[in-house]
């Protein structure tokens, strides 16, 4: 982990701040309002975008405008497949380190349907 800024941005449907880390500018560990955020600063301020509010709205940052803005459906469905994607990803690393400690010999992949992918181990 390394430093960073933080950029407080209200959510653009119910208003509660949030905060959006940016790896661009000096990386202090400076927080600023979305207003007076350094222009380099707001050139990374979406690297964890789009973020969810309490509220339920998925939203990033206009930086052109400096503007909250929600997501539209595709940007939402990403967002859930990365999520997916890392979620696979470490489980089948935890798997790949039982099977090589011998924890589990036997790994048997199924699909189930609208349950998804199975994984059965012995």
């Amino acid at each position: 982990m390394g430093c960073f800024d933080s950029v407080m941005v209200p959510c653009p449907k119910c208003g509660k701040k949030h905060e959006f880390q940016s790896k661009s500018g000096r990386c202090c560990l400076d927080e600023y309002e979305l207003a007076d955020a350094p222009s380099d600063v707001m050139e990374n301020v979406n690297r964890h975008a789009p973020r969810e509010c309490e509220c339920g709205c998925l939203y990033k940052v206009d930086e052109a405008t400096r503007t909250p803005i929600e997501v539209g459906v595709a940007e939402k469905n990403e967002k859930m497949a990365q999520q997916y994607r890392t979620l696979a990803a470490t489980m089948l690393e935890d798997l790949a380190r039982k099977v090589l400690d011998g924890e589990v010999t036997t790994v048997q992949f199924s699909w189930d349907g609208g349950a998804g992918l199975k994984i059965t181990t012995r």
